[in-house]
């Protein structure tokens, strides 16, 4: 097992089954068959404010009338945000929004098999931090002009990430300037954008590179089609 293979398993409270799947928390039926939890993806341990949390895996050996149940804690009592029936395949998928009036902050994650409300088995439990929520620019607004033959344009917005935990991910919060930049070093076009709005650049078909300041991006743009390309400052 690698390195990163190892890390996979720790991080899901189980075993790495063949092909990548993380199989985590089960049980032995009193026939003896194994039941277990196996995840698709180990849990996240940051997800924000209204953003929508994705969990597929499936349950090996699944016990009948069984369903599988997303559940949070802050304290010790757990409670089931999502849940769904467990099918023929065992198969399934949970999502959860995390709502606009969740309390960030640490929580327990974890994924359980339970009938009616009992809990049978679950996966280990993650810490999950729930961070502020994305900060997205307003949208582009379309090209004012007759796009000339041959040219497509570029819509994005400048936005920064990252800094100390939870980090951010937000629009730029003052007007700036944009810049497209082609193969030849030449800047082909630049756009002065106001605050939290988005930028759309005209330009003909090619790559280019996007900066504004010391924030970076890219674009490869075709002849009448629009391409989505945000500039990202990111901070340590």
């Amino acid at each position: 097992m690698t390195a990163s293979a190892a890390a996979l398993a720790v991080s899901a409270g189980g075993a790495v089954a063949a092909g990548g799947a993380v199989s985590a928390g089960g049980a032995v039926s009193a026939g003896g068959a194994v039941s277990a939890i196996v995840l698709r993806k180990p849990l996240p341990s940051l997800v924000r404010i209204d953003e929508r949390l994705t969990v597929q895996g499936r349950v090996r050996t699944a016990p009948r009338a069984a369903r599988v149940a997303l559940e949070l804690a802050r304290t010790s009592e757990w409670h089931v945000v999502a849940s769904t029936s467990l099918r023929d395949s065992a198969r399934f998928t949970l999502r959860w929004r995390v709502g606009k009036g969740t309390a960030p902050g640490l929580l327990k994650l974890r994924i359980a098999v339970i009938r009616q409300t009992e809990p049978l088995f679950s996966t280990a439990p993650v810490q999950l931090f729930v961070g502020p929520a994305i900060v997205y620019c307003k949208a582009p607004v379309p090209p004012a002009v007759n796009i000339p033959v041959g040219d497509g344009w570029i819509v994005g917005g400048v936005y920064g990430l990252g800094g100390a935990f939870p980090g951010i991910d937000q629009c730029w919060s003052t007007p700036y300037t944009v810049t497209a930049t082609n193969a030849s070093g030449v800047i082909v076009t630049r756009e002065t954008v106001a605050a939290l709005h988005s930028y759309t650049l005209v330009v003909p078909a090619g790559s280019y590179s996007l900066a504004s300041g010391a924030c970076r991006g890219s674009a490869t743009v075709t002849a009448g089609r629009e391409i989505k390309a945000d500039t990202d400052c990111d901070y340590p």
